[in-house]
C-alpha cells in the first residue's frame, strides 16, 4: 500500500467513525496496519460499537499485533471474519488471545493456522457458529 492509497483509506475510516456512530457492522479490504500512521490507527478507537468486523487481505507485523488491534479497538466484536492476512506467522498471540465473548469465527488462508490451538482453547467453547478454511496440514495440531 502506498502512501496515497493509506490516505484514501484513512479518510474513508475518518468518515464512517466520525458519521457512522451507530454502525456495528465493518468490513474492509485490503487493510495494511503497518501502513498507517498513529493519527489512523486512533480512529478505529471510535469504532468501538461494532459487533461484527470482516477483514480481508489484512496486512499486519505479526498474528500477535493483529489479535491485539482487533481486542482494543473493538471490545464488543461478537462475530470476526479474518481472510487472506499477511503477516510473519512466528510471532503467536500467546499472552493475547482472541476475545472469548465471541460467538461467530470465520477463518480463511493459511496464515491463520497457527491460531488453531488458541481457538480450541480460548474462544471455541463459546462460539455458536464456526466456519475455517485452511489447508488441511494445518489441523495436524489442533489441540495445542
Amino acid at each position: 500500500m502506498n502512501h496515497s492509497s493509506e490516505a484514501v483509506i484513512s479518510q474513508a475510516i475518518q468518515l464512517i467513525a466520525e458519521h457512522a456512530l451507530a454502525c456495528h457492522c465493518l468490513y474492509i479490504s485490503p487493510l495494511c496496519w503497518t501502513c498507517f500512521s498513529i493519527p489512523t490507527c486512533n480512529i478505529f478507537l471510535r469504532l468501538s460499537k461494532v459487533e461484527h468486523l470482516e477483514l480481508f487481505e489484512t496486512q499486519c507485523k505479526s498474528l500477535k499485533e493483529l489479535i491485539i488491534v482487533i481486542i482494543s479497538c473493538f471490545p464488543q466484536l461478537l462475530s470476526l471474519t479474518l481472510s487472506n492476512g499477511t503477516f510473519h506467522q512466528s510471532v503467536l498471540p500467546t499472552t493475547t488471545p482472541l476475545p472469548s465473548w465471541l460467538t461467530w469465527l470465520s477463518l480463511s488462508g493459511s496464515r491463520f493456522t497457527l491460531l488453531l490451538p488458541y481457538i480450541a482453547r480460548t474462544v471455541l467453547p463459546n462460539l455458536c457458529q464456526v466456519s475455517i478454511s485452511l489447508l488441511p496440514s494445518g489441523f495436524s495440531n489442533i489441540s495445542g
